[in-house]
């Protein structure tokens, strides 16, 4: 063993020339004493080193106050140390704000323990003398070795956790030799609590530690050696809760003879390790047995429902619940059951109990109700029934009062309410009894049956008739009644009456003292222009009541017109349409003077329109599409006081879609023709046939029997690539002969569009050239010469040498204007006749 020996150095705090001073501070002010229990030292250096290496630590000095020592001050502050080497000379620097800086260097070849005193003014500072480890170079070094394996994450209660500690030495190389130990320490947050095991030397510079925590939870995993820990350290690592065992307990209390037989009932279950901990894997399987009563009518030995399932609903995890409905009043045994994988099932904590079942009440009569027109009988019971298929004769006794020939019982949907239809001839009436006759019970339960009997009363049903206004012009008095009310069961009924608003005190007085079917009240009490909501209130002698209301107008007696616009409101039409807006005016009884002007408004502005009529005509165009409009017509008397009214419609003009069109129509065309695509004739209706705002996207398909395929382009031998322009030319030998293309445009003004296409039949030669040209009728008449929706046919021969069968016929719309001198057709060549052939127009005739 090396000699102990003690190594001390005092330094004299006040000769600055021992001590280094951060920052430009030259002058300090005074400070309280340095206090030994408050001063503090930490750092690896402290409790680790490594031989013929320098080491450090540091130390922090602070006054009685707990302050940090702003200066050296003028205290002795002393650093020694005791074990193998002969000499270890520590250097302190002060950094500033209290602390201090320990370099020191363990001799080479004097590893092993030490002892590190620090004081000062000779008073040892907290945790002096501190333990010092010093290992060689080559030694196991803890702050450079390394741990690894499936520990580092954490185990199953119960089953043990295994890592391994590689050692390594200073320089970080590994170390193939023992005669080390590690610690493990795992600390659970939840309290704090401490386990820690030791390592065991595998003899190759390896270490195994093995752990086996029973609690399941969050641990901290701290690695050390002579309490340095290793490079890594620490970890977190989860202690996982096991298999579900007999530990597993119910712990909802059954209240014994108090649960009804056929109710369903239940209680929760903790899942649980054979540790205790509570699993929330929710995997295990549990089970209800129950012994049924020997005495149990076999029928009822059953249970309609038994079940455990993972609860949920802001229950935790791994709490079960279990769902048992048993039919049979008596004593039962209960038994849960948990069944481990791989094991026998097992009993679990507190899941054996007795359980006493009851017979459950009869449903109970809430009411037995007569209606008003006294034509059945409704009962009410307070849950579902077992709704008997049975004759009203099996069901109820009315004590000889009869139900009448013809008289059904029928259950609704629910089970809860029957309804007793009274035949012809039938004699109960409110205020008899009906008897059950203990036929009805509680559905799905071994319940008693209803044996009660009950009053059958009726229930009074208010109904009042008024006008829905009245006029002073024509009217003294406003007559109400409520004489057609029923329900009284041969007893008369009470009337009672009230209004809203009451605003003037007769009114309120004739109301409130009035208690009679009818009322009647006088014009004279009611405010012009107000309307007045009447209530009647019926009550019977069973205590049963009905409301009904009425509200009565109080027109104006002035002269005032009333207006209103009769289209639908609100409007909806199109920017190209042209619109009509119709006015309609109506006078009280009271009006002597009834001429009228009139004048119309529109929010936005519509300027230039003539709005002095009764009617507005907006030509087509005159609103944008996409805006809505407000528009008011307002009516005002031409003599004094010039009492007026008015009256809005809002109008709301739609986007419309574009027509797309492509000229020339279907036709036949030679292979060394040039083709024209021409779209530019469709038009964007919203903006009077512009097509500024449109886009044109042509697409190309050859037909090949019953499907289509892409166009080849006979020129480039490519895919045909048509541009998106309003007219596309085509070269000579675009196409290929003796095949037929169909060409469709979408024409789009977002998010609308529309799509026309023309079918293009290719030939060989050039096909005769047809033309449709004007027959010498030039004026067409705005009313339509031609008779609107009929067709007419125009007839022109082109001869030539042979073939005469005929093989297209060409249908074209006349849209007829309103302007004389147009020409019902226009002239365009036409190529798709054949030789020696009639061409058809069949034209229709339309009026816009």
């Amino acid at each position: 063993m090396p000699n102990n020996f003690v190594s001390r150095v005092f330094v004299l705090l006040s000769v600055s020339s021992l001590c280094t001073i951060v920052g430009s501070q030259t002058s300090f002010a005074a400070v309280a004493p340095t206090s030994a229990s408050l001063t503090t030292a930490s750092g690896v250096g402290l409790a680790y080193a490594v031989t013929g290496l320098s080491s450090e630590f540091v130390i922090v000095a602070r006054d009685i106050y707990g302050r940090a020592q702003p200066s050296p001050g003028s205290d002795n502050l002393s650093v020694s140390f005791s074990g193998p080497a002969t000499t270890v000379t520590p250097v302190l620097a002060f950094v500033g704000a209290g602390v201090w800086a320990v370099t020191y260097t363990i001799p080479a070849a004097s590893a092993g323990h030490y002892s590190v005193s620090v004081s000062v003014n000779g008073a040892a500072i907290a945790g002096s003398p501190f333990s010092l480890k010093a290992v060689g170079a080559l030694d196991t070094n803890a702050l450079k070795s390394v741990a690894f394996g499936p520990g580092l994450i954490g185990a199953e209660a119960g089953r043990p956790g295994t890592l391994t500690v590689q050692g390594r030495n200073a320089a970080g190389v590994n170390v193939s030799v023992g005669g080390s130990t590690f610690s493990a320490e795992l600390l659970r947050y939840a309290d704090n609590a401490v386990t820690t095991v030791t390592s065991t030397d595998n003899g190759d510079g390896r270490y195994t530690l093995r752990y086996n925590l029973t609690v399941a939870g969050r641990y901290r995993l701290t690695v050390r050696s002579d309490g340095v820990p290793t490079n890594d350290s620490p970890w977190n690592i989860s202690i996982t809760p096991g298999a579900a065992s007999k530990r597993s307990r119910r712990f909802t209390d059954v209240v014994e003879n108090l649960r009804v037989a056929g109710e369903l009932w239940g209680f929760l279950i903790e899942q649980r390790d054979e540790f205790g901990n509570l699993a929330t894997s929710l995997t295990s399987v549990f089970t209800v047995n129950l012994t049924f009563p020997p005495s149990a009518d076999p029928s009822l030995a059953r249970t309609v429902f038994n079940g455990v399932y993972p609860a949920r609903d802001g229950v935790p995890d791994g709490i079960y619940a279990a769902f048992v409905q048993p039919l049979a009043p008596g004593n039962y045994q209960v038994r849960v059951y948990v069944h481990p994988v791989g094991q026998a099932a097992a009993l679990i904590d507190n899941g054996f109990f007795n359980l006493t079942l009851a017979r459950a009440p009869a449903p109970l009569v809430q009411r037995v109700e007569m209606s008003a027109v006294a034509a059945e009988v409704v009962v009410t019971f307070d849950r579902e029934t077992d709704a008997p298929a049975a004759g009203c004769a099996a069901l109820v006794s009315t004590g000889g009062r009869s139900l009448g020939s013809g008289a059904a019982c029928d259950w609704n949907a629910a089970a809860d309410q029957l309804t007793i239809r009274l035949g012809s001839g039938a004699a109960l009436s409110a205020g008899d009894n009906i008897t059950f006759l203990g036929t009805i019970g509680a559905k799905d339960k071994n319940s008693l049956f209803v044996t009660s009997s009950h009053r059958v009363v009726s229930l009074a049903q208010a109904q009042l008739v008024a006008p829905p206004q009245i006029n002073s012009c024509g009217a003294t008095s406003l007559l109400l009644s409520a004489a057609a009310s029923s329900g009284g069961a041969g007893q008369p009924l009470n009337f009672s009456w009230a209004v809203s608003p009451a605003d003037s005190s007769p009114l309120a007085a004739l109301v409130a003292a009035a208690a009679d079917s009818t009322l009647l009240v006088p014009a004279g009490n009611m405010s012009n222009g107000q309307a007045y909501t009447f209530s009647v209130t019926v009550r019977n002698v069973d205590g049963y009541s009905s409301t009904a209301s009425r509200t009565v107008t109080k027109v104006d007696d002035t002269q005032r017109p009333t207006v209103s616009i009769v289209n639908p409101a609100p409007l909806a039409t199109f920017a190209y349409k042209p619109t009509t807006l119709q006015g309609s005016v109506s006078f009280s009884a009271c009006a002597s003077d009834r001429q009228l002007a009139f004048a119309w408004t529109s929010s936005p502005a519509l300027p230039g329109l003539a709005t002095n009529g009764r009617d507005l005509f907006l030509p087509a165009y005159t609103m944008q599409a996409g805006v809505s409009y407000v528009l008011s017509l307002r009516a005002s008397l031409l003599a004094p006081p010039h009492s007026s009214s008015t009256s809005t419609i809002a109008v709301n003009v739609a986007a419309s879609a574009p027509q797309a069109r492509i000229a020339g129509g279907s036709r036949q065309v030679a292979v060394t023709d040039a083709v024209r695509l021409d779209a530019s004739a469709s038009v964007d209706r919203d903006v009077g046939n512009s097509t500024d705002a449109l886009t044109f996207t042509w697409t190309c398909r050859e037909q090949q029997g019953n499907g289509t395929s892409g166009c080849i382009d006979g020129n480039s031998g490519g895919l045909l690539v048509l541009p998106p322009t309003a007219v596309v030319d085509l070269p000579p030998n675009t196409f290929a002969t003796g095949r037929r293309y169909s060409l469709a445009v979408t024409v789009t003004k977002a998010p609308l569009s529309d799509e026309a296409s023309v079918t293009l039949s290719v030939t060989t030669g050039a096909p005769p050239l047809v033309a449709i040209s004007p027959l010498g009728v030039r004026a067409v008449n705005p009313r339509c010469a031609m008779p609107a929706g009929r067709l007419h046919s125009i007839f022109r021969t082109r001869s030539s040498s042979s073939s005469t069968r005929l093989t297209h016929t060409h249908t074209h719309t006349l849209f007829m204007g309103q302007t004389t001198g147009e020409s019902a057709l226009g002239s365009s060549p036409y190529r798709n006749c054949g030789i020696r052939r009639v061409c058809v127009c069949v034209c229709t005739c339309v009026r816009v």
